[in-house]
């Protein structure tokens, strides 16, 4: 008589019904998110101290606070806490707490945040003593830990409607989300972010509902709801909004004219971008300005070749902090140059008679902002001056920044053939350029070569219109508001940009694994990230394969919609830092906080990939493929145990 073979692990998981696979899986997330509630100290999240503000003054105040609220017992309690939590690294720069003055809290301030999260996280709040302020901390964190629990939910849904039943994605994808140990560190902090995530993890299953089983009343509004708590929660997820629409079209319109959906899309996006671009600003330049004319002017009047700079100072650019065009030296470049003496000079005239600023040099360290005034009227003059370069300078900029104050009539400022030279040239004498390009040439039989790229406009690229500048300064938040055409000409100027972008996908990636605290605790040992960039790969290698096979019942309407969130999430998470490589001390590289909007797609289009490769080596190997998944969950479980341990140390 043949022997009964008992079922292993996965068969006996499967043969669990969906609520026991889903309760286990928010059992685990609980005790792991219970764990970062505890082990990560007090005010050690980004900006927690600032969204700890919000929360309690919308607790403890009447109504909801606004920008210029303020409690000065609460603030000295947090500012008590964060001393006593060593959260400053060094007393030198702990504040001042018998200065008298109002004394505020480290980090930007969120008061201008909408109120859908704060409102909740106050709620526990309410019924504690509103100076223990401690207390109140982790009390919002346990809000926020609720929403970390939701996000679970809206995975395990996700997958459900995507999957057959017994199927193991529907406990490996909402597991994987719960053992990412950045992501639970950050969705137990006090943080408007937590509640981010959740509302467009749960747009999307519903999203995911509606496309596979139809349009359902239910279902519509309930997506209809979240979409409206995503704009009263955090510009990262204003993205549910053209989704939504995108969303109920491919459910409205019948099955077989939906194919044209995508098409029309397309053209639409295309057109909205033709709309917003156009030709002619001076390549190399970055422009901070609202003109509607380009930065680049073809004129007879120009000393070198056919074109000038245009620098436009009129009315409508008074909400930008300063009008400018700019360039970067590359690092290199800027390195070299410390400890000497350049000379700036320039052709300049305008439009009418005004006292005007030369091309402004800035220099870090040290923040040097090194012009001069000059009195310009409609013939071309040369101006020049020379600088002594900080000790140790590393960055450095060219500012075409003419105006100091907001004018009150338009008035146009001409610059060509601008000069930035290593070496004290003669100033009483004229320089002679080599050709129109202003490269080369010679000053007082002197040789010199120029460090500024098109340095006289001959080169145009393309625009951004400046309605796209406008709307593009009102919408980024402070401190990243820069206008659109900033951040343009970080990706046109890939000798610039390069180096930005790649170091901001690499904070990306260590910071959506396993980068904790501000984005200052990392794993221990040596290149520790590694690893897990080669799993990543291997996910997304799987991915493709997975696609090739299954390309004929593939669900193409969703995986689009699901890319589409990740394209666009992350695409603008990386655009946040670029404008502050003007001026900025140091680069700004954006953490996963801003991505994980898109977490439920990501995991599952790694999880899929994982999982496709496991076929492998049960095909040639006759590997048990069960035995492989479970080996993938302690690969997690062994992740996250290092990840405590690190933090643990770290803060020890």
């Amino acid at each position: 008589m043949k022997e009964n073979k008992r079922p292993n692990f996965i068969e006996r998981l499967r043969s669990l019904s969906d609520g026991w696979l889903l309760g286990m899986v928010l059992v685990i997330a609980l005790v792991h998110g219970l764990i970062y509630v505890a082990i990560i100290p007090p005010w050690q999240h980004y900006d927690e101290p600032r969204h700890f503000e919000v929360a309690w003054l919308t607790a403890h105040h009447e109504g909801i606070p606004g920008p210029e609220d303020y409690d000065a017992d609460m603030s000295l309690a947090v500012i008590e806490s964060m001393i006593e939590s060593d959260f400053y690294a060094s007393p030198k720069f702990y504040p001042d707490l018998e200065s008298g003055d109002q004394i505020r809290i480290t980090g930007y301030s969120q008061l201008d945040e909408p109120a859908f999260y704060y409102l909740l996280a106050s709620l526990p709040m309410r019924f504690l003593d509103p100076q223990d302020v401690e207390t109140q901390l982790y009390a919002g964190r346990m809000v926020s830990l609720v929403f970390y629990l939701l996000t679970v939910l809206a995975a395990w849904g996700t997958t459900r409607e995507l999957t057959r039943p017994g199927s193991a994605f529907r406990w490996l994808v909402p597991l994987t989300v719960g053992l990412i140990p950045a992501f639970t560190d950050l969705m137990t902090a006090l943080n408007n972010d937590a509640a981010a995530v959740a509302v467009m993890s749960l747009f999307l299953w519903g999203s995911v509902r509606l496309l596979k089983r139809g349009f359902s009343w239910l279902t519509a509004l309930a997506v209809i709801l979240l979409t409206g708590l995503a704009v009263f929660t955090k510009s990262t997820v204003l993205i549910a909004v053209p989704l939504l629409v995108f969303v109920l079209l491919l459910v409205i319109i019948p099955e077989r004219w939906r194919w044209v959906i995508w098409p029309v899309s397309a053209l639409a996006l295309v057109g909205v971008a033709l709309l917003g671009i156009m030709s002619g600003d001076a390549s190399g330049w970055a422009r901070n300005t609202f003109q509607q004319s380009s930065t680049r002017l073809e004129t007879t009047e120009a000393v070198l070749g056919e074109a000038a700079f245009q620098v436009v100072g009129a009315p409508e650019n008074e909400d930008l902090y300063q009008v400018w065009l700019g360039q970067i030296l590359p690092p290199e470049t800027s390195r070299s140059l410390h400890g000497e003496v350049v000379t700036i000079g320039a052709w300049i005239w305008a439009s009418e008679p005004v006292e005007i600023m030369a091309p402004r040099l800035q220099i870090y360290p040290g923040l040097q902002n090194e012009s001069r005034r000059l009195v310009v009227d409609e013939n071309p003059q040369f101006f020049a001056y020379h600088v002594e370069l900080n000790r140790g300078t590393n960055r450095v900029w060219l500012f075409l920044s003419p105006f100091e104050e907001q004018v009150e009539q338009p008035v146009k400022v001409f610059m060509d053939g601008i000069l930035l030279l290593r070496g004290e040239y003669p100033i009483p004498a004229l320089p002679v350029y080599d050709d129109a390009d202003g490269l080369t040439g010679e000053w007082d039989g002197i040789p010199f070569k120029n460090l500024l790229r098109n340095p006289s406009a001959e080169d145009s690229w393309i625009r951004l219109r400046s309605w796209v500048d406008r709307l593009g300064w009102r919408v980024f938040p402070e401190p990243f508001k820069v206008t659109p055409s900033v951040i343009l000409y970080t990706l046109l100027d890939w000798q610039t940009g390069a180096d930005y972008y790649w170091g901001s996908a690499a904070n990306l990636f260590r910071t959506f694994w396993a980068k904790f605290g501000w984005g200052n605790v990392p794993l221990l040992g040596h290149k520790p990230y590694r690893p897990l960039a080669a799993a990543a790969a291997l996910g997304i290698i799987g991915f493709v394969i997975y696609i090739f096979a299954r390309r004929r019942t593939f669900p193409w309407d969703i995986a689009f919609i699901f890319l589409f969130v990740i394209l666009i999430v992350c695409g603008f998470a990386m655009i946040r830092g670029p404008g502050l490589l003007f001026g900025r001390v140091a680069p700004f590289y954006p953490v996963a906080r801003y991505v994980y909007p898109s977490i439920v797609p990501m995991v599952i289009l790694l999880v899929t990939g994982w999982v496709a490769l496991t076929r492998l080596p049960v095909r040639w190997m006759k590997a048990s493929r069960p035995y492989l998944l479970i080996i993938f969950v302690l690969i997690f479980l062994a992740l996250d145990i290092y990840a405590i341990v690190s933090i643990l140390t770290y803060y020890s």
